[in-house]
């Protein structure tokens, strides 16, 4: 329910620390080099664009996108929907693995 940055912000601050329990299945995919169809990813439902306003350029991170699932396979589905939209994107590779 709390960013790492809204944390950052507490305890600089010296406020208590909101909770950071997961609510679904995210995942966070970094958009390196060239941005991808905005307007089509930011269509994918539970899914949020973070842009940094710098210019395109070979290996520079430009962005990132959160999505987020009822469930993993649904969660796969969105990110494999995602990578497609971002130009010359690698393979998603992912930490779990959905069984069949």
């Amino acid at each position: 329910m709390t960013s790492q940055f809204e944390n950052h912000l507490r305890a600089i601050q010296g406020l208590p620390l909101g909770d950071t329990q997961a609510i679904a299945p995210t995942c966070m995919i970094n958009v390196i080099g060239r941005e991808g169809d905005n307007a089509a990813i930011l269509a994918l439902a539970n899914t949020h664009l973070h842009r940094y306003d710098k210019a395109e350029r070979a290996g520079r991170k430009l962005a990132h996108v959160n999505i987020l699932a009822p469930n993993h396979a649904e969660l796969l589905e969105k990110v494999n929907a995602c990578s497609a939209l971002l130009p010359e994107a690698p393979p998603p590779a992912l930490s779990f693995s959905i069984k069949q």
